[in-house]
């Protein structure tokens, strides 16, 4: 049977909720935020006139493929642009909810009910050839709690539109650290260590450009790297402002800087209106952080976790959270409104939020790594191309 193992007889109720801290980490990202001020935000109020095609929200013109790469401690997903006619037949890739808890914890966790799919299958194909050309690369970082898997969903729509997608697991914040309880900055080093880490997930797919036998040999475009990160893993990649190999970061409720901003490498903050970890305020203080050029884009009705593919699995009825909850097992309140957070009934349909999420992080990407010699999709403008949905878009290029 998909899903959690069956627990063990006499387990207390203290270690089954220890336990369950695993199953909100796998579906939110959870961390401390400092203290900010507040600059206020104009937004763009949605219009019922006719408006211009998004030039980058649906998907691109290459299928998806994705494969694993692995560091000496952790692995790396890869989202790249397939062959030509290489999916044809193929089903799509998938993943268990479930994949990014060790099987040692897996297995004292409560059974889930008979019949319950925890898979997630995604708009890619595993282990594809590569598309015949060459292509930029951008790294990027899940939240705090989260793992390399569980953005397939934005990740595949980003590399159909020519990127090769590096998705880290920062084992420093991810899942397993919320479970055990190492995920906090006692570490003086901490931060140097997690930007290491992000270079070294960059030489390694560098490197893949030139190692015999790699399916990326001869494909990438090694001088052209940009940086994606949501909530915690924003943070991560804002650390990495000074690095001159990379020419652009976007932060999806993203963490902003935590150090004083020298740098003028482009930036910009997607950011959701009724986030309630990154709030609308917060990322407007680390809009204000950053130098010019940058661009700052808020979603109506998007919440934190709408950047993910939690939603779908909120949505249908299937999400660890609300399976957990139905065993009886005691959620805090506040985790549960964390972990759902975008995913509501009241919320943005999950897939139109992706849509504009991906609209705007292609535009950047394409503008700042020169695919594009003159922006496309980066405009006051673009706020008006999603009729219904209320978008704030500004930006100061100088």
């Amino acid at each position: 049977m998909t899903g959690f193992k069956g627990r063990s007889k006499g387990r207390s109720n203290g270690k089954r909720n220890y336990s369950f801290r695993v199953l909100v980490g796998a579906t939110t990202s959870l961390f401390a935020l400092i203290s900010i001020s507040i600059v206020p935000a104009v937004a763009v109020s949605p219009t019922k006139k006719v408006t211009p095609e998004p030039a980058y929200s649906k998907p691109g013109p290459y299928a998806v493929g994705v494969t694993t790469l692995s560091l000496p401690d952790r692995k790396i997903e890869v989202y790249y642009p397939a062959k030509t006619g290489s999916t044809k037949g193929k089903k799509r890739a998938t993943y268990l909810q479930t994949d990014a808890i060790p099987p040692d914890i897996l297995a004292g966790l409560p059974a889930v009910p008979a019949g319950t799919d925890l898979s997630v299958t995604i708009p890619a194909y595993r282990n594809v050839p590569v598309a015949a050309s060459k292509f930029p690369i951008v790294l990027f970082s899940h939240g705090a709690g989260g793992w390399r898997g569980v953005y397939g969903y934005p990740l595949s729509g980003l590399a159909s539109w020519g990127f090769v997608v590096a998705s880290v697991d920062f084992t420093e914040y991810g899942l397993l650290s919320q479970f055990l309880g190492t995920g906090g900055a006692a570490d003086p080093n901490r931060r140097t260590k997690i930007s290491a880490t992000a270079v070294a997930a960059i030489d390694l797919v560098v490197a893949e450009n030139t190692a015999k036998g790699s399916r990326f040999k001869g494909h990438l475009l090694p001088g052209k790297v940009g940086a994606v990160g949501h909530s915690a893993g924003g943070g991560t990649m804002f650390s990495l402002l000074d690095n001159k190999r990379i020419s652009s970061i976007v932060g999806w409720a993203a963490v902003g800087p935590q150090a004083p901003v020298t740098s003028r490498t482009p930036t910009m903050l997607i950011t959701g209106a009724e986030d309630i970890a990154i709030t609308p305020a917060s990322a407007a203080a680390s809009y204000a952080a950053l130098n010019a050029p940058k661009r700052f884009v808020e979603i109506g009705k998007l919440g934190h976790n709408a950047f993910s593919d939690a939603c779908l699995a909120i949505r249908s009825g299937t999400d660890l959270i609300g399976i957990a909850k139905g065993l009886g097992i005691g959620i805090p309140e506040r985790l549960l409104e964390l972990g759902r957070n975008g995913c509501g009934v009241d919320s943005l349909a999950t897939k139109k939020g992706w849509q504009i999420i991906q609209q705007f992080t292609v535009a950047e990407l394409r503008k700042d790594l020169g695919i594009n010699k003159a922006p496309i999709g980066l405009t006051p403008a673009a706020a008006k191309a999603f009729p219904g949905v209320t978008i704030t878009y500004k930006q100061q290029l100088k």
